[in-house]
């Protein structure tokens, strides 16, 4: 599977210590496991932003990197995003041969990524909580939700 991705950082300083950045993305999936297109952005306010793009995220969301700047001094944001993500295909919902099970994907699959990162010396950790829209028309139509814990160490 090949993935690209874009993002942007357009930040505004708000005070010497306080700090609000867009991050807009795109990114585009093609292979035997999942095709299709993304686009969306992330609202963060905090301190030491620069330190990485987004928490990072399970793909097929836009994620943000594993990679980050450890920052000199502690670092810290709340962050608030949107996804829109067009399928064309997905093996796990569409089956990968004829005669095989298989469920009415949706075209079209929207989160609302939100939660908060901070980062010391050489440690980030990152809790992302995402509201999801149903994947499959068999699905309950109430918004999934899921969460998750990242911890990074720089070397």
């Amino acid at each position: 599977m090949l993935t690209l991705e874009r993002r942007w950082r357009l930040e505004r300083v708000l005070g010497e210590t306080l700090a609000v950045d867009l991050v807009p993305a795109l990114g585009l999936h093609l292979g035997n496991v999942q095709t299709g297109a993304a686009a969306g952005a992330l609202l963060r306010i905090g301190r030491g932003l620069a330190m990485d793009f987004g928490p990072p995220r399970m793909r097929p969301a836009l994620s943000g990197l594993g990679f980050f700047e450890p920052p000199e001094r502690f670092a810290g944001y709340f962050f608030l995003g949107v996804e829109a993500r067009a399928l064309a295909y997905d093996a796990t919902l569409d089956g990968n041969r004829d005669g095989y099970w298989r469920v009415e994907r949706e075209p079209l699959v929207g989160e609302l990524p939100f939660g908060l990162a901070f980062a010391w010396r050489g440690a980030r950790v990152a809790f992302t909580g995402t509201l999801q829209t149903r994947t499959f028309e068999e699905q309950d139509s109430a918004p999934h939700a899921f969460g998750s814990l990242s911890v990074s160490f720089a070397f």
